[in-house]
């Protein structure tokens, strides 16, 4: 190997044009430039110099050959999909320092076995570890402040007995084919889509501790026809239930605990049930064909973005029973007019927000 194999401009590497299996980059480069390694196909061994600070996104995707890499403590960033598609890489290190374990990082590294992620890390972004189905253990110290979605989704190797993939107090993907699951009692969060277009899933137990569950979680479980929500759970995020056919009623209302959380009809007159207590966050969002909506004395509460982007909105009765609407309820609803008892909390809101406002008594 000679340094002719290096395209290097001042102290940025920017291509590697060789044929080695055994590549050492020379001493002085600081950065490791977008794809400079990308689709090589002999590299096996790397070693990175001490003068390194940054590997650029996709600069070694692709590496087939690729078996270790050593990256010294010096980097302090390295950006998505570095290492996505190394399907052969078993041996890397991430150093001390590093803060975020970007976006499709080591994606498909199916000969990952094993992987340290060091204290100073605080988020790990979605698809970071996606397929990496030989993964089996994984050490994640509690500095971690978000997780997205995916990022260990189809890592077989980290999955339970029954298929459930728990990292810390996280459930984080699920690779059984079990129509009805009961979620394990260590979790205290299910991840956003974790449950996603799984369209066999009949009933979901969730036990009591388990505190958030995110977005979009059981998207499209078109037969979903069961799931309990315990008194533990303190946020449920956006179109949780979305697409949940089996959960609706007979009028497409999906409700759960007297939350109504989708509708799933075509109708564009919307008369809300009786036991329903609050509206929740997105219930309706971008359902551009609804034109008006009734709601029961018995709601209590509308949620963020509930009516989002209705566009076609024009009437909503609001009993005075309201006392909240979050943020952003009604945006983007420009021909909308609230009808409401006179005095009421609905009446306010529409006058703090621009919103057309006429008393209905009753």
């Amino acid at each position: 190997m000679d340094n002719k194999d290096f395209i290097i401009e001042a102290d940025v590497l920017v291509e590697y044009t060789g044929t080695s299996s055994n590549v050492v980059v020379p001493n002085g480069i600081a950065s490791i430039e977008y794809q400079a390694f990308f689709g090589n196909k002999n590299v096996q061994n790397i070693v990175l110099p001490n003068t390194l600070t940054c590997i650029e996104l996709e600069a070694f995707k692709g590496c087939t050959g690729l078996e270790s890499i050593t990256i010294p403590d010096s980097v302090e960033i390295i950006e998505f999909a570095a290492f996505d598609g190394c399907i052969n890489l078993k041996n890397v290190n991430i150093p001390e320092g590093i803060k975020n374990i970007e976006y499709a990082m080591f994606r498909d590294c199916k000969s990952l076995k094993n992987i340290n992620i060091p204290s100073t890390v605080t988020n790990i972004d979605k698809h970071a570890f996606y397929g990496c189905e030989n993964l089996e253990t994984i050490n994640i110290s509690n500095n971690i402040a978000s997780i997205g979605i995916h990022a260990f989704d189809k890592c077989k190797g980290l999955a339970d007995q029954n298929g459930f993939i728990v990292v810390n107090d996280l459930l984080l993907g699920y690779v059984g084919n079990s129509k009805n699951l009961t979620v394990p009692n260590n979790v205290k969060t299910i991840s956003g889509e974790v449950f996603k277009n799984f369209k066999e899933l009949e009933s979901v137990t969730i036990p009591n501790g388990v505190e958030v569950i995110e977005n979009n979680a059981f998207e499209n479980c078109e037969n979903l026809k069961y799931v309990n929500l315990p008194n533990s759970i303190k946020h449920i995020g956006f179109h949780v239930f979305y697409g949940c056919k089996a959960l609706a009623d007979t009028e497409g209302h999906v409700i759960i605990n007297n939350v109504l959380y989708d509708y799933i009809s075509d109708d564009y007159n919307v008369i809300i049930p009786d036991n329903v207590t609050k509206i929740s966050n997105d219930a309706f969002y971008g359902y551009g064909f609804i034109k008006n909506v009734i709601l029961p004395k018995s709601v209590k509460a509308i949620g963020k973005y509930a009516f989002l982007g209705c566009a076609k909105l024009e009437k909503i009765f609001i009993p005075k029973s309201v006392s909240v609407i979050e943020d952003k309820a009604f945006d983007g609803c420009d021909n909308l007019t609230i009808y409401a008892p006179s005095e009421s909390f609905a009446e306010q809101y529409a006058k703090e927000n621009n919103i057309k406002f006429t008393v209905k008594e009753k």
